[in-house]
């Protein structure tokens, strides 16, 4: 990664890297080798709105990158989180099914901490 010339292969790009542009996005850090007249200033909201973009519409990230709507936490869905949806069961404290959905404006995705059952 950092080079400027050859090809990329979407499934090499990990977690730390999308954090580290998520947080240049708001302003928060910036690799020491680049330099800006300002600094980018979006907030959690947005930053993640231009990697949803990237992923979704350019397709040049990866689109396994979600944000949670609990903690606001990023994380890789490959390997953990979950999509909370009309479809989506609940889960008793006991592990069993309950007989009732999620209402709808808990839906969204959730890191693994934040799953609202």
């Amino acid at each position: 990664m950092g080079k400027n010339c050859g090809t990329m292969n979407l499934d090499d790009i990990e977690i730390e890297q999308i954090n580290e542009f998520y947080e240049w996005l708001q302003g928060k850090s910036c690799p020491d080798e680049l330099h800006f007249k300002e600094k980018m200033n979006l907030t959690e909201e947005q930053a993640f709105s231009v990697i949803y973009f990237l992923q979704e519409y350019l397709e040049v990230l990866p689109d396994k990158f979600e944000r949670c709507r609990g903690c606001g936490c990023i994380f890789d869905s490959y390997f953990g989180g979950t999509s909370i949806n009309e479809e989506t069961t609940i889960i008793t404290e006991d592990g069993e099914e309950a007989e009732a959905n999620f209402p709808e404006e808990t839906y969204g995705f959730y890191c693994d901490d934040c799953r609202p059952d």
